[in-house]
């Protein structure tokens, strides 16, 4: 039927061309975007899969970056360390080549400065995108050695991203730290170590106590018996040796014979006859010095000349027969003392008045050596904060009489005692000297008083020699007036050595802020330094090893001896002890081969049955022992003239009783670590006890033995320095002997040997670190690559599939044209009808 309200025919074609034009629309936009899904409703599905994984791809190059970014930050690190690798072995080279007497040293100090000066530059300038971590201040609030470079990042199944990171940790490879107690491969100490032995000259003192002895060095020995008839008790002094030995040397030791009180043994060797056997004449001065004076007790000295033994045996035979030696000491012959003027009490200290201002006194305690004919007096003094020193003057020895004139000399001297400042004379009223009185005392006061008043007298001399073995006041702090405050500028004074090239060594602690008279707080340092004759040099030796151990500026060493703090005022104090003198040759003056260490037999009653020989420490354990990294106590075990050197340390306290604090809580943990040291150093035939808190040694059989221990040493720790202090033109160096200084260069040698394996050890991480970074980047490389295969495969259409169905459309939408086109004509057939 053919109607006129309705086509189908057209409505049909119509509807077949609106398809085909938006499918043909559809195709158009698929192959001018490149997708086939390109919004949520293509396919909402694929699209929101695609849509994550572009963001997490996203998300992949940020990291490709940040690995690029941490790449270019190791490589720059490991490029400086790689270029200072290379300084460290050319400065190990120079410093070898001045172990070669004929090389110029200061030019190679001027290769190593030039060395150092490019490690630091090269610290420095090592950054990358403002990161540096071969240079840097460990100290600041902030800071992390542990860095973190991006490496992935990962999304579960849940949904739930994570990031993993590469960890590097940098303070391994830090060259330089600002903080002083940072690990800086260049600016960290190293131990100062020679021939396999620390060293305790050329560098920092190491700080902190030395372990307890706990008795070990007044043990007392008792010989193991076998069967046989009563003995006397007999101590071998050791073999005899002229090593070392001057004619004017001195020897003495402390002996108890019989159970007697000690008595100090002296011994002088320039009382030898010439010509005669030396070790004998020695027992032959031992054994008068033991006899005087009388009722001491019976023992006799005898040199055995075939083993080279010096040999004490008490006269008396059995139990009560005993004989203890210790505290063997050596005086250089150059250090002889004639007198000590009065004035033996030289660490005089002011006292205060309780009510009143009062003047400030130095009291001298009575001279225990007489004052001989034409000795001469010199001393120096302090006054209100300046040095004076006096003009040497001839003394004359007597009765009451001398002694009011030895006051009125020393008040002349003081009144024309000379400001070392500026050479003004002190003159008269202003300090008083009190003559001796029926107690022997000397009192030299202020005649002013107050606060402001202070007098300390140091650097007593007499003939040109200072008491002591070249040792004059050990500058304990002055105080003023009825004030126990600190000098206005605290001082004292070091007396001239008695020879050129002696070591000095001492200890000195400086007080810091809120110091008082009786303590504060303080950092105690032991320095060494070579003695001379000319006060300037020795001076200038001590100005050098003071600025080592606590920085320049901080002390002061005057051409006259007088050390002097910088700073001024209450809070400004230093104290000096524990001074010694050694030989030019580095070590103490010859023992001639004698023992050292705390020696004592006993003899025996007649025995049935034998005896095990047995130590006992003089002392109970005293409580808790804490050892750090350097802390080490030795001491030697001898059995039956063998002896061996056992040595406690951290290490060894923590590999036996556990854990890493090296602390000893008890007396059995401390015989627990003393049996563990003899056996690490072969002691087989000895073992320790606990015996009421003691040590006790015994010997594992019983038998006639002799056992003993000597030569007990604690130490805090060998020197040590720093790449960036090390110097061989320095004046404390050239004060060592020329053997020191060998060990010193070696010492600085075996320091950069290890520093330069600690640099191409953090190299070699840097390097590890750099090729891990690498593949992780070719990691993230690949998958970003894989991501963007996957999501193309969801979403991007086929072109070539998209092309033919492009041409496929276009042709049905021309057929759907002419077909609406015939459908529209069917109509126009019914209309011709009506027309006529």
């Amino acid at each position: 039927m053919t109607s006129v309200n309705f086509n189908a025919a057209a409505t049909s074609a119509l509807r077949t061309l609106q398809q085909s034009n938006s499918l043909l629309d559809a195709t158009q936009n698929r192959i001018s975007t490149g997708l086939k899904i390109g919004q949520a409703k293509d396919n909402a599905a694929y699209w929101s899969i695609s849509t994550t994984m572009k963001s997490d791809n996203k998300a992949l190059g940020t990291v490709k970056d940040a690995l690029g970014l941490g790449a270019g930050t190791v490589d720059t690190a490991y490029q400086g360390l790689d270029a200072a690798r290379a300084q460290l072995d050319d400065m190990k080279a120079k410093l070898t080549s001045a172990l070669n007497p004929s090389v110029d040293r200061a030019a190679v100090q001027n290769d190593i400065d030039a060395y150092l000066s490019s490690l630091k530059s090269i610290a420095s300038s090592s950054v990358f995108s403002g990161e540096n971590w071969l240079s840097v201040n460990s100290g600041v609030d902030g800071y992390s050695s542990q860095k973190q470079v991006v490496a992935s990042y990962a999304r579960a199944a849940d949904g739930t991203v994570s990031i993993d990171t590469i960890g590097i940790d940098t303070s391994t490879i830090a060259l330089f730290d600002a903080n002083a107690n940072g690990n800086g491969i260049i600016s960290s100490q190293a131990v100062l170590t020679a021939g396999g032995k620390e060293l305790d000259f050329g560098g920092n003192a190491a700080s902190g106590l030395a372990p307890a002895l706990n008795g070990l060095d007044t043990a007392t020995a008792k010989a193991g018996l076998d069967v046989g008839t009563a003995e006397k008790a007999k101590v071998s002094l050791g073999t005899f040796s002229m090593g070392g030995v001057d004619k004017n040397d001195r020897l003495s030791f402390d002996l108890s014979v019989d159970g007697s009180a000690t008595k100090t043994i002296t011994v002088k060797l320039s009382t030898l006859t010439d010509g005669t056997n030396t070790a004998t004449g020695l027992a032959g001065l031992i054994n008068a010095a033991i006899a005087d004076p009388s009722g001491f007790g019976s023992a006799v000295a005898t040199a055995d000349l075939v083993d080279g033994k010096i040999v004490l045996t008490s006269a008396t035979t059995g139990s009560t027969s005993a004989l203890s030696v210790s505290n063997l000491k050596t005086v250089d012959g150059d250090g002889t003392v004639t007198t000590s003027a009065a004035l033996s009490a030289l660490n005089g200290v002011p006292k205060f008045g309780t009510g009143g201002a009062t003047a400030v006194a130095v009291t001298y305690s009575t001279a225990t050596d007489p004052i001989a004919d034409g000795d001469k007096l010199k001393f120096s003094f302090t006054f209100n904060g300046d040095l004076y020193t006096t003009t040497e003057t001839a003394l004359t020895a007597g009765g009451t009489d001398t002694e009011s004139e030895y006051a009125t000399k020393l008040q002349s001297m003081i009144n024309n005692a000379t400001r070392v400042s500026d050479g003004t004379t002190l003159g008269s009223g202003k300090i008083s000297v009190t003559g001796v009185d029926a107690s022997g005392a000397l009192k030299i006061s202020t005649v002013g008083v107050g606060p402001t008043q202070n007098v300390n007298v140091t650097d007593v001399k007499i003939n040109g020699a200072a008491p002591g073995a070249g040792k004059t006041a050990n500058g304990l702090i002055a105080a003023n007036g009825t004030v126990p405050t600190f000098a206005a500028a605290v001082s004292g004074a070091i007396g001239g050595a008695v020879a050129n090239g002696d070591t000095i060594s001492l200890d000195i602690t400086m007080y810091a802020d809120n110091a008082t008279a009786t303590g504060s707080a303080a950092t105690k340092k032991s320095i060494s330094f070579a003695s001379n004759t000319n006060a300037a040099t020795q001076g200038s030796n001590m100005q050098a090893a003071l600025d080592q151990a606590f920085g320049t500026g901080v002390f002061s060493v005057a051409a006259s001896g007088e050390v002097s703090t910088t700073a001024k005022g209450p809070n400004a104090g230093f104290l000096i002890a524990n001074v010694t003198i050694a030989d030019g040759n580095g070590v103490k003056s010859s023992t001639l081969g004698l023992s050292g260490g705390a020696m004592s037999s006993v003899g025996r009653d007649e025995a049935l049955t034998a005896t095990k020989a047995t130590v006992s420490s003089s002392s109970a354990f005293a409580g808790e022992l804490a050892f750090d990294a350097g802390d080490s106590l030795t001491f030697n075990v001898n059995l039956n003239d063998v002896s061996k050197t056992v040595t406690i340390n951290k290490a060894l306290i923590d590999s036996t009783l556990g854990g890493t604090s090296g602390k000893i809580t008890s007396a059995n943990d401390y015989v627990t670590v003393v049996n563990a040291a003899l056996a690490n150093a072969g002691v087989a035939s000895v073992t320790a006890m606990n015996d009421n808190g003691t040590v006790k040694f015994e010997t594992t059989s019983a038998g006639k033995a002799d056992l003993s221990i000597t030569d007990v040493k604690s130490s805090s720790g060998a020197n040590s320095i720093s790449v960036d202090e090390i110097s061989i033109t320095s004046a404390s160096f050239k004060a060592l002997s020329t053997d020191q200084q060998t060990q010193l260069i070696n010492a600085y040698i075996n320091v950069v040997s290890d520093k330069l394996k600690a640099v191409t050890s953090a190299a070699s991480n840097m390097g590890s670190v750099a090729a891990r970074i690498e593949s992780q980047k070719t990691f993230v490389s690949t998958l970003m690559d894989t991501i963007d295969k996957g999501v193309s495969g969801l979403v991007d259409a086929d072109m070539n599939e998209e092309s033919t169905k492009l041409q496929a459309l276009q042709v049905k939408q021309q057929l759907g044209v002419q077909a609406l086109s015939i459908a529209n004509q069917s109509a126009q057939n019914v209309l011709s009808l009506f027309r006529g």
